[in-house]
C-alpha cells in the first residue's frame, strides 16, 4: 500500500513522515538525495523554471524505482500532485501542460492514499522561520506570495479530486503529534488496519 504525503514546503510533510515510521506499520520512502546532478536554483527566485520542475519529475522517477521494490505501507513525501502544483503556479501555461503531459504518461506507481497537508500561511511560515536551510532564502522558501500561492494550490488541488479519488485534506497546523494521528486514523480506516 502506498500513501503519498503532499503539501507545501515548511509544512512539515518530512517530520510527520519520520514520525509516522515510528510505528512498525510503516516504512518512508524519503526523497532521493541526488548525487549526479545537484538541483538547480528552485522556487520563484529561478531563472528555469521549466528545468527546475523537470529534476524534481526525474527525481521522483528515481524514488519510484524504490517504492516498486518495497511491501507494506509505504509513505513518501512529495508526488505527482507536488510537481503539478508547484508547476501551476511557477510555469507558463504552456510549460505546464507539457508538465502534466509528461506526469500523465510517465509510468508511476499510482498511489492507494494521498493526504494533502493545510495549514494557514502564518503557521506555515513561522515554521519556515524556524527551519536551518539555507534554501529558504536562496530558493524563495520564506517570500509570503509564493507560499500563499503554492498553498493555494494545494488546496484547489484537492477539491478538485475530492470526489474522484482516494485524497484527503488533513488541518496541519497542530502539533505533530496530533496531526500524525489523524494521518493514522485516516490510514487505518482507509486499509481497514
Amino acid at each position: 500500500m502506498y500513501v503519498i504525503i503532499e503539501g507545501v514546503h515548511g509544512i512539515g510533510k518530512t517530520t510527520l513522515c519520520k514520525e509516522l515510521t515510528k510505528k512498525k506499520e510503516f516504512e518512508y520512502i524519503p526523497e532521493i538525495r541526488d548525487t549526479i546532478l545537484p538541483p538547480p536554483v528552485l522556487g520563484p527566485k529561478s531563472q528555469e523554471k521549466l528545468k527546475s520542475q523537470i529534476w524534481f519529475l526525474r527525481q521522483l522517477i528515481l524514488k519510484n524505482q524504490k517504492i516498486n521494490s518495497k511491501s507494506g505501507i509505504i509513505i513518501s513525501d512529495r508526488g505527482p500532485t507536488s510537481i503539478l502544483v508547484y508547476s501551476r503556479v511557477l510555469l507558463d501555461d504552456y510549460d505546464f501542460e507539457l508538465m502534466k503531459t509528461l506526469i500523465e504518461n510517465i509510468n508511476l506507481k499510482e498511489p492507494e492514499l494521498e493526504i494533502i497537508l493545510w495549514a494557514p500561511e502564518e503557521v506555515i511560515m513561522k515554521r519556515i522561520d524556524g527551519r536551518s536551510r539555507e534554501s529558504k532564502n536562496k530558493w524563495g522558501e520564506d517570500d509570503l506570495r509564493y507560499l500563499k500561492l503554492v498553498n493555494s494550490e494545494s488546496r484547489n488541488f484537492y477539491e478538485g479530486f475530492k470526489d474522484i479519488k482516494p485524497i484527503y485534506l488533513v488541518d496541519a497546523s497542530g502539533t505533530v503529534e496530533k496531526t500524525c494521528r489523524q494521518i493514522e486514523n485516516i490510514i487505518k480506516e482507509k486499509f481497514k488496519i
